[in-house]
């Protein structure tokens, strides 16, 4: 590889970018965004709602259904969910089954939640045990509970980042791969230009590109986080920025590759479409994972290269990992990326001078 050559592709391609409107759009979209994200936060946190509360007896679920008619002056209402022992109705408060459990200890009853007690249940269930003089002690699950609300919204927010920066750079590349190839630029290229030094520069633009359109978008929704008063969340940004930055470079420059790969793939823009499929579901199966899926599943994909760089600065966010997880998961991504680039190298350079016709992935491979 010719560092100066890679220079001289990289700072080309900057330079393109900036000056196209497309670009500029795009990443004003995936600020304002980030920034709806932390309004809409602010704006929701305190909605009420149905509420789930598991009990044991009889009398726990005869103050958890007058409970639901006190809340009914403010269109909420709480379910009793039956359970047959203390342990079954704390396992579904931490796995998120029910929102609460509410325990008789004789003379006393305790609402037992994992990170938070919602506050207008709280009021509910003490309202509801008035005429019977006992008190309503709260006990919580989770260590880290008092930055629960904070940390699941800054999980989401990196979650949505990754996702929104890794699209729309990932597409732009294949494009500009695409456009270079049906207006048989490259061709002019590679007689100047290495085709592998050709492929490093635009991974390593735009990677640089990708990493300041992540640090505008962090400091606008930090300075919407001071602005509402969501001091939390600024506490648990810094804690898991670096994570995110070294999570985010190593998924970002493997992505890159196979990006560009999907562009030589193709021989029109049309094509684009079935070339780029696969690198979609990369990114979609770890982005509907990490916000619809259980813990367990979440776990596993931390782990998993290339989705890791994705789940495990969320996960990070959320609750204390091991550090030989995070470690381990961190140390993958860099065989991972160094693997896929190797091989994105190879591909790219067996596929963008094919002009006359889309190279499939079963040709591709065998090749």
């Amino acid at each position: 590889m010719n560092t100066q050559t890679v220079k001289i592709v990289a700072e080309q391609e900057i330079r393109t970018r900036l000056r196209q409107k497309s670009f500029l759009i795009s990443a004003l979209v995936l600020v304002l965004a980030a920034v709806g994200g932390v309004v809409a936060m602010y704006f929701l946190q305190d909605r009420a709602q149905e509420y789930d509360v598991a009990v044991v007896d009889t009398s726990a679920a005869a103050v958890v259904e007058k409970a639901s008619t006190v809340l009914e002056a403010d269109d909420a209402k709480a379910n009793v969910e039956q359970v047959s022992s203390l342990d079954e109705a704390e396992g579904l408060v931490e796995d998120g089954s029910v929102d609460a459990a509410l325990v008789d200890q004789g003379g006393t009853f305790q609402l037992v939640a994992d990170s938070e007690v919602d506050p207008q249940l709280a009021a509910a269930v003490s309202i509801a045990v008035q005429d019977q003089i006992v008190a309503v002690d709260q006990r919580l699950l989770d260590p880290n509970a008092d930055e629960s609300g904070e940390r699941e919204g800054v999980a989401f927010i990196m979650v949505l980042l990754f996702f929104g920066v890794a699209v729309t750079f990932g597409m732009m590349i294949a494009q500009g791969v695409t456009v270079e190839k049906e207006s048989r630029v490259v061709e002019i290229l590679a007689a100047a230009i290495p085709l592998r030094d050709l492929l490093w520069g635009k991974v390593i633009a735009n990677t640089l590109l990708a990493l300041g359109q992540v640090v505008v978008t962090v400091v606008a929704a930090v300075v919407t986080m001071w602005a509402t008063g969501l001091t939390g969340l600024l506490d648990v940004v810094t804690g898991v920025a670096w994570w995110y930055v070294a999570f985010f470079v190593l998924g970002f420059v493997a992505l890159a590759g196979v990006w560009a790969v999907a562009g030589s793939m193709a021989a029109r823009q049309q094509d684009l479409s079935a070339t780029t499929t696969p690198v979609m579901i990369m990114l979609f199966v770890p982005y509907f994972a990490s916000t619809l899926g259980n813990d367990t599943i979440v776990n596993v994909l931390s782990l998993v290269p290339i989705s890791s760089a994705m789940v495990m600065p969320a996960r990070l966010a959320v609750e204390s990992v091991p550090l030989w997880q995070t470690l381990t998961a961190l140390g993958l991504n860099v065989v991972a990326t160094v693997v896929l680039v190797r091989l994105a190298a190879k591909a790219y350079e067996m596929t963008v001078m094919r002009t006359e016709r889309v190279t499939g992935f079963k040709e591709l491979l065998r090749r």
